[in-house]
């Protein structure tokens, strides 16, 4: 491989780890998973490439879509593994970068070559959710899975509802107002865009704020 397509390799590996290292991100705050996100999504594609360098390493053609390549890697890392929390963590990994591929795809040029990876870490994706569906493990993130769409008002109601429970203080009082409808939204609505739990962030709130007692006149 010549100097400059060696750097284009280099170039579209980035791209690809800094979309895995996103996703492996988000369920790390889901408390899916402790591993390292950059570390992880680093180890997956060099895993990748050194079982199939004819994708990147060593291509002579067009080089795979960074979306493509990062979906078969997370594929190919469930394909080789034994059904465990990690294997889990990568199917969950493809199903949410198919899901967003899939909402912008009339955005994105895909080649022949990208085609064929995305429906081979699909057909791996279907297979694992499938395997995983009827285990404990499946079962406590049945409605991650199936809600991944959650519109906004009920991820925030969630939200409330769980800081309720967590610290009666900051319960919703008899107006109906509770002091998260104080709080700027901003941040949970960028909690809510990257797909995080409400209910997880529901305690984490509530036991940041740490407030002991009701303020006057309340």
């Amino acid at each position: 491989m010549g100097f400059l397509r060696s750097i284009k390799a280099s170039v579209r590996k980035a791209e690809s780890a800094a979309i895995m290292q996103r996703l492996l991100d988000i369920f790390r705050h889901e408390g899916l998973t402790s591993l390292d996100p950059m570390k992880t999504a680093d180890h997956l594609l060099r895993e990748l490439c050194a079982a199939a360098p004819h994708l990147v390493d060593q291509r002579e053609g067009p080089l795979p879509n960074k979306f493509a390549l990062a979906a078969i890697a997370f594929a190919s890392a469930v394909a080789q593994r034994r059904m465990d929390g990690e294997s889990l963590v990568f199917g969950l990994c493809l199903g949410r970068l198919l899901e967003r591929f899939a909402v912008n795809a009339d955005c994105v040029t895909l080649t022949r070559l990208d085609l064929d990876l995305l429906d081979r870490a699909a057909v791996v994706y279907r297979y694992e959710i499938k395997q995983f569906s009827g285990t404990d493990l499946g079962m406590e993130i049945k409605d991650l899975l199936s809600n991944p769409a959650r519109a906004w008002e009920d991820w925030y109601l969630a939200f409330r509802d769980e800081v309720d429970r967590s610290n009666e203080l900051l319960a919703v009082h008899t107006g109906g107002v509770s002091v998260v409808d104080l709080m700027d939204e901003a941040p949970l609505r960028q909690a809510y865009e990257a797909g995080l739990s409400p209910r997880r962030m529901g305690r984490e709130l509530a036991r940041g704020l740490r407030v002991t007692e009701v303020p006057p006149g309340e």
